[in-house]
């Protein structure tokens, strides 16, 4: 049995997903939030993890940069893409830490639809060079740009 991880802000896009998988033998834990995320990486080892690129961060951390990164939201009038990318790299260093269970576990990253707009320049300052070299770091991860759920299905499916 496969373990994966759902790091998804949509409840509907994690049933959706763990729907299209029904008819194998895989365990999904689901997560809204960092927070949630984080009760899990430490000491569940995952085959694989989709998460969200404008991820939320929830509320009490126990980690003080993601409680930084969640005061800062509701207030930022720009960069917020920048802040939630933030927030994911955030969890994704987190789970690569060496006690961690899932320091080699791969990751699946999910852009929105708008990724295009959200790393050209439309206020936000998230490149698409910024977030190669940010996932250089936390490999292995793939990036779906502009993806869809059949887009996260298809991937999760290789690891899966």
């Amino acid at each position: 049995m496969s373990d994966v991880l759902l790091v998804l802000n949509e409840r509907a896009l994690r049933e959706y997903i763990m729907d299209a998988f029904k008819d194998r033998d895989l365990a999904f834990t689901e997560c809204g939030t960092a927070v949630q995320a984080m009760e899990h990486l430490q000491s569940t080892r995952f085959d694989a993890i989709v998460i969200e690129a404008r991820m939320y961060p929830g509320t009490a951390s126990q980690d003080p940069v993601l409680s930084d990164m969640a005061a800062m939201l509701p207030q930022s009038k720009y960069n917020e893409m920048l802040l939630h990318w933030q927030v994911a790299c955030r969890v994704m260093e987190l789970a690569r830490e060496p006690e961690s269970a899932n320091r080699s576990t791969p990751f699946i990253i999910k852009f929105p639809l708008d990724a295009e707009s959200i790393l050209h320049g439309s206020g936000d300052m998230l490149s698409p060079d910024a977030v190669k070299k940010d996932l250089a770091k936390l490999e292995p991860a793939t990036p779906l740009y502009e993806a869809r759920a059949g887009d996260v299905i298809e991937t999760l499916r290789a690891y899966a």
